[in-house]
Parts: structure tokens; C-alpha cells; sequence
């Protein structure tokens, strides 16, 4: 690593070279201003070479797992949602427990399937595991250094298609009726009515509410990354989506807002105003877990089964089929990227569609 020091003004700047990539083979150059004495200039420098050389990756022949996993992180996070880089970390810190001191071009499609049997979680979440490795690998094949991706060969475990916990209509009517002087009676009308994931609902503002004409449009998510809420984009492309809204649940919001308002207007300058459709009395947003331990606590209060919150949307887009909507409809109101997911994910699950298609089938035969 080089570097030099160069008078700028009333102050010094200094330029270092990191050398390149050992991943990419990018050049990496880099520069600082220093105010004060040529000396203290150079101390700097020093002390930043000092510092690179300490977190520089080793020779790339002896790379290890956990190093490139670092590294790699760091490479591709500014490309992804932070909970996309919160789950990749999560389960690549999962493979690094048994793997990470191992170099990375010891890696074989024996070795890995060996991981992927002495991971204790489940076969959905070891199959994350390997997507996460076999991306990652990919990568290190693309840039120089391995020859083949060992994942390639690998044998993750067979995923069996969960079975979907869902309500009945009249156990969403239940639900409905009991929680509808709630404070977030909106979002669980929402939830119910719509679909819509559970950050999307907490990352929810007014400006994309039209309750005139019935639609909202999500625009923004809030999610939790590293235990802690962040606000971001929908989980995909398809996620930013325009929802038309029922009018019983327009009139619910507009109950909502105005019992808002004249919350704003009696905190005054207290009010920290966010625009959050649901949020505390003083403005602020709810956590999503907190919103996630309000609903199983309601549940549990009606005396209903209890589900996941996730399991709301699961309920709406299976009633939603059951009652005859469109399937694209369906899936163009839950975000999802494309029909397939809606039709593979929903149309195996429910008995009432097996019977409606029946049904159907024998009125044309039987005329």
C-alpha cells in the first residue's frame, strides 16, 4: 500500500492506494483532508495504513469462508433492502459456525451437504442457508476465485410445502366485530380486507391514503432489521401497488383520522408528526413486533384460533379465490411479482375451491 501527502490550501491532503480489489481487481484509491502541520499529515497517513493493512483480506489462495463472507456483504449491501442483508448475515453467521475457519477453495458439494445436515434448524431455514451460500459462490466464481461453484453439487434438504394456517370468514368476522373499538382497528380491518404485509401497514402515511376515492398505495415498508424498525421500499417491484379500499373500511379510517387529529390538536408542538397512519397518541410509529404481540394478545382475548399475523394475508388471498376474485386480481392486490406465486402458493390449499371446481365440472357434464 502507497500513499503521499500533498498541500491543498491551508490544509493537507492525503492520498492512499489500497492496491485492488482481491475480489473485483478493482484500483482502490483513496483521500482525506488534514488540517493542521505536514507532521501531523503524515501521522495521519500512518495511522490509516496502519489500520488498512490490519482489516486487508489475505492472499485470495487462502482466503477463508468467514473472511469472504465479510467481505462479500460489504460488496453487495448497498443492492439490497437491509433486511434482505440482516437475513443474508444471519445465515451465513449459521454456516460460518462450522465452515468459516475452512479456505474457500476447500469447499466441495460434500462438504456442504455435511454443513447442511449439521445445521440444528429447520429444513426451511438450512435451504436459506444454501441460497445464501450458493449466491455467494457464485460470485467468488465470477470474480477469479474459485474454478466451480461447489453448491452447485450440493444436496440442501427437501422443503415440504407448508400447510397455510388460515381463518374462516367467520372467524375473521369474529376477529372484526370484537377488536372494532380497538385503537388499530383500521390496520386489522386492512389486514383482513387487503392482504397487505405487515410492514407495509406500519410503514403506512397519510399523503398515500385517498380516502376519497377509496385507494391507498403502498409505497413504503417498515420492518424490523437487527431487532430494531427501519423504513424502506416494498419487498419487490410489484410491491408498490395501488389498493382499493371497501367502503366500510374508508369509514373506519376516517374514524381513525379524525380521533388522530384531535389527538395532534391537544398534544400541540408535542405531536411528532410523521404522517404514520398507525401510530402511538404522541405520533410516534409502532415497533412491527409490538404490533405483531398486540395481535396474538386480541386472539387470544376473542378466545380464536391462534395465528400468525402473516396468516391474515394467507386468509385474505384464500377467501378472496374462494369468493370468486380474479386470480391476477388477487395478486396484483397482494404485490406478489407474478400469477404463479398467487396460484401455487393458494389454489392447492383450500378444499372449498377442490369442491367449487367440482361442482362446476359436473353442472357441464350433467347438463
Amino acid at each position: 500500500m502507497k500513499g503521499h501527502v500533498r498541500r491543498r490550501g491551508d490544509a493537507w491532503r492525503i492520498f492512499y492506494d489500497l492496491g485492488p480489489d482481491p475480489l473485483t481487481g478493482r484500483r482502490r484509491l483513496r483521500s482525506a483532508t488534514v488540517h493542521g502541520s505536514r507532521d501531523e499529515a503524515e501521522r495521519r497517513l500512518q495511522i490509516i495504513l496502519g489500520k488498512v493493512a490490519e482489516d486487508a483480506m489475505p492472499d485470495p489462495q487462502k482466503t477463508t469462508v468467514s473472511q469472504f463472507a465479510g467481505r462479500w456483504l460489504s460488496l453487495v449491501e448497498a443492492s439490497l433492502r437491509p433486511s434482505t442483508v440482516d437475513g443474508y448475515r444471519q445465515k451465513l453467521d449459521l454456516a460460518c459456525k462450522t465452515i468459516g475457519s475452512r479456505e474457500l477453495r476447500s469447499l466441495t458439494g460434500d462438504g456442504l451437504t455435511d454443513l447442511y445436515r449439521r445445521i440444528p434448524r429447520s429444513a426451511q431455514t438450512v435451504m436459506h442457508v444454501h441460497r445464501v451460500l450458493h449466491r455467494m459462490l457464485s460470485d467468488a466464481v465470477r470474480w477469479g476465485l474459485l474454478a466451480r461453484n461447489p453448491a452447485d453439487s450440493a444436496l440442501p434438504p427437501r422443503v415440504p410445502k407448508p400447510e397455510l394456517d388460515t381463518w374462516s370468514v367467520a372467524e375473521v368476522t369474529r376477529f372484526l366485530e370484537q377488536t372494532g373499538g380497538d385503537r388499530l382497528a383500521g390496520l386489522w380491518r386492512l389486514a383482513c380486507t387487503t392482504g397487505m404485509r405487515r410492514g407495509e401497514l406500519c410503514g403506512l402515511r397519510w399523503p398515500a391514503v385517498d380516502l376519497a376515492r377509496g385507494l391507498l398505495t403502498v409505497v413504503e415498508s417498515r420492518v424490523m432489521v437487527n431487532g430494531r424498525p427501519q423504513v424502506g421500499q416494498p419487498k419487490t417491484r410489484a410491491g408498490r401497488r395501488r389498493v382499493a379500499l371497501d367502503p366500510q373500511t374508508v369509514r373506519i379510517l376516517e374514524d381513525h383520522r379524525a380521533g388522530q387529529e384531535a389527538e395532534r390538536a391537544w398534544l400541540g408542538a408535542g405531536y411528532q408528526s410523521g404522517g404514520w397512519v398507525f401510530c402511538w397518541e404522541d405520533g410516534h410509529p409502532y415497533s412491527p413486533d409490538w404490533v405483531s404481540r398486540r395481535f396474538v394478545n386480541l386472539t387470544d382475548r376473542t378466545g380464536l384460533r391462534r395465528i400468525r399475523f402473516h396468516d391474515l394475508r394467507h386468509t385474505y388471498a384464500t377467501l378472496a379465490l374462494e369468493a370468486g376474485v380474479a386470480p391476477k386480481v388477487v395478486s396484483d392486490r397482494l404485490g406478489h411479482a407474478g400469477i404463479r406465486i398467487t396460484l401455487d402458493t393458494y389454489t392447492h390449499h383450500s378444499d372449498n375451491l377442490d369442491r367449487q371446481a367440482a361442482r362446476q365440472v359436473a353442472a357441464l357434464v350433467d347438463g
